[in-house]
């Protein structure tokens, strides 16, 4: 991914994450199982995808497929109304979540470039799956009156930081592409240690 593609991705990101922060619980609860039947599509072609990798990458390909089994399973409980439905969820899921991603880069490496495609795919769906998933737990929590405040001050803090972020990456895009080069990998770097601060 080139730097102005990923500052780009940043940006969408932060919009896409300033609208789900905005949302009711019920709203988000809704919004969460679309990411969830969108993730299980998304599993479902990777399985076949998968299935037609051959040579070295085979036995990865098998590890990634067990994961997307179990990955769906998960996906196709009900709906995650309480933190402990979702605590249930995230026990069973988190840790395939982030493997998906780990071994998806690692796909990309195997064969040449022959599997970089569906590798950097995979591996950008885990990643957005898994910044929902986080998202939503917070969500979740603002249900709970002893997290509301903390939520909110969470919340405010993440939005204000994503501002700021936004702004540097609109000054960026309009200033010359050579720019873009230098500061794409280190805002994207930046936002990747923002959401560890705020959803980690």
């Amino acid at each position: 991914m080139k730097p102005s593609e990923k500052l780009d991705s940043v940006k969408q990101e932060i919009e896409h994450l300033e609208l789900q922060l905005a949302l009711g619980k019920a709203e988000a609860a809704d919004k969460f199982e679309e990411k969830k039947k969108a993730m299980k599509a998304v599993a479902h072609q990777a399985k076949l995808d998968l299935g037609k990798v051959e040579g070295k990458g085979k036995e990865l390909a098998e590890s990634l497929k067990a994961d997307m089994e179990h990955l769906q399973v998960q996906l196709a409980l009900g709906k995650m109304e309480s933190m402990d439905k979702y605590k249930e969820f995230e026990g069973n899921s988190k840790s395939v979540v982030e493997g998906l991603s780990t071994k998806a880069h690692e796909l990309m490496e195997i064969g040449e470039g022959k599997y970089e495609e569906m590798g950097a795919s995979l591996k950008e769906k885990a990643t957005e799956f898994k910044t929902q998933m986080e998202v939503f737990r917070l969500q979740l929590a603002l249900g709970e009156a002893e997290a509301k405040e903390e939520y909110e001050e969470k919340k405010k803090k993440f939005l204000h930081e994503a501002k700021s972020l936004t702004q540097t990456i609109n000054e960026t895009l309009a200033s010359a592409e050579g720019k873009v080069e230098e500061i794409g990998d280190k805002v994207y770097e930046e936002f990747k240690e923002l959401k560890n601060k705020f959803f980690g």
